[in-house]
């Protein structure tokens, strides 16, 4: 059972954004999207998670099209996607924001420990104005993660993070992933990510140019010239 990507494509007007991307992610396993700015990396998640249309291709969860639906009925089936940019309610405390969603009940063990691997616990009271934007977009991957997903897209998760923050993101996701949860990340910093990802994909001008083994991906010369020759570790 895995989330599968056939020959993706999406085009907006003239302009090709992603052509004829394929992937696989299996439970458990996390697999880092890397790419200099506009490859099509978060095109790619919308594609994937019903946000934006596709010219052609298909997406699979554990077997099941995807084709048709809407981001909400995806997400009900197990696949969730979540933002760079922290959507939470400014009206709402940190507890209200678990009456969003279906099932979140406090008391609940799982529960719990999703909150407390995310360090929220302390902010339970307060409301998305007063905390720090680390604690905000904690908030927003807790979310995520109360959905229950089998499969989390999540983009750029270390940005604007300190090191002790992003250090934090890290071990929450590799504590996802051991949940049995599949990855997608994409991400700008790639220690973070060589920390993370097992398997890597490289985008540029919305084709793939590099996937396999990170380590294998972030030594290659096609990728070095992606990332104009420069380190990219």
């Amino acid at each position: 059972m895995s989330l599968l990507v056939e020959n993706m494509t999406i085009r907006f007007g003239g302009l090709t954004a992603v052509s004829g991307i394929s992937l696989e992610v299996r439970p458990g396993e996390i697999l880092g999207i890397i790419g200099p700015n506009g490859a099509g990396k978060t095109t790619l998640l919308n594609g994937i998670s019903g946000f934006t249309d596709l010219v052609s291709g298909r997406v699979r969860v554990d077997g099941q099209d995807m084709e048709g639906l809407p981001p909400d009925q995806r997400a009900k089936r197990g696949l969730v996607r979540s933002f760079q940019a922290t959507r939470v309610f400014d009206s709402l405390t940190v507890l209200e924001h678990l009456a969003v969603v279906p099932h979140a009940d406090p008391a609940d063990g799982d529960v719990r420990e999703i909150l407390e691997m995310l360090r929220l616990t302390p902010y339970l009271p307060h409301r998305p104005k007063d905390l720090p934007y680390g604690v905000k977009r904690n908030l927003g991957l807790a979310l995520a993660l109360l959905m229950r997903p089998r499969f989390l897209l999540i983009d750029e998760p270390s940005s604007g993070l300190s090191a002790d923050e992003s250090s934090e993101i890290s071990k929450a996701l590799a504590s996802s992933a051991a949940r049995n949860i599949g990855i997608c990340v994409i991400d700008h910093d790639m220690r973070f990510l060589r920390r993370l990802a097992r398997r890597m994909l490289v985008l540029n001008s919305g084709e793939m140019v590099a996937s396999g083994d990170t380590d294998d991906v972030l030594a290659s010369d096609s990728v070095r010239r992606v990332y104009l020759g420069g380190a990219v570790v």
